[in-house]
């Protein structure tokens, strides 16, 4: 699955689940796309967006793709109760890319390169972009790593598809690469278990760890 799919299989499960929590059922979705349908008299896919956008259950409707997208689809407990084992994996990936507070660090020989990867989901591309110590040390302490990056670097002209992402990110994580990621907390053990892998590296190579 594509990073791409997995959010769109997230989101119609959570829709589903968001209707049994509102006491709806497939019954109800029905007739409501029915009566959509008799009032417009448009297709099948015109109707059902017409019926989420401005109707819904009698003007209740599902969070939108971007809410969900921040909120529940960053919450793993709540992902692993409505994805299957296979999905779960795949949205684990997900999850790393999603994430906006992420800064790379990219070790090559004496060299480091600072590196923010958004993954922009409506478009299905990764931007990249490159920068300095100063400004790695600025987007951290702003609190906002995602917004200063935007408004305060030129994204590189590196543009990645989803099927092209994920061999760039085993090429940063290769063996000859080092690289620790910078997280806003919400995954400080993620951040702990490549910390950990680092000190194995630097021990191995007999180098310094990066430390921001």
């Amino acid at each position: 699955m594509t990073l791409c799919e997995i959010t769109r299989t997230a989101y119609a499960k959570f829709k589903l689940l968001w209707m049994c929590d509102h006491g709806y059922d497939l019954d109800d979705f029905v007739k409501a796309l029915a009566e959509q349908m008799e009032l417009t008299r448009e297709p099948l896919v015109e109707t059902y967006w017409q019926w989420e956008n401005d109707s819904g259950f009698g003007g209740a409707i599902w969070p939108c793709y971007a809410e969900f997208i921040d909120n529940e689809f960053l919450n793993q407990d709540f992902m692993a109760g409505i994805l299957n084992d296979v999905e779960y994996s795949f949205y684990q990936k997900a999850i790393a890319v999603l994430v906006p507070e992420k800064i790379m660090i990219i070790r090559r020989d004496d060299c480091f390169e600072y590196v923010f990867c958004p993954y922009d989901n409506f478009i299905g591309v990764v931007h990249r972009y490159c920068f300095g110590e100063n400004t790695a040390r600025k987007a951290v302490e702003s609190g906002d790593v995602s917004n200063y990056i935007s408004n305060h670097c030129t994204v590189s002209e590196y543009k990645y598809s989803d099927d092209e992402f994920w061999p760039l990110m085993n090429e940063l994580t290769a063996e000859k690469h080092s690289s620790i990621v910078i997280f806003s907390g919400l995954f400080d053990d993620v951040a702990e278990k490549l910390q950990a892998y680092i000190e194995t590296w630097d021990r191995n190579n007999k180098t310094q760890g990066v430390d921001l």
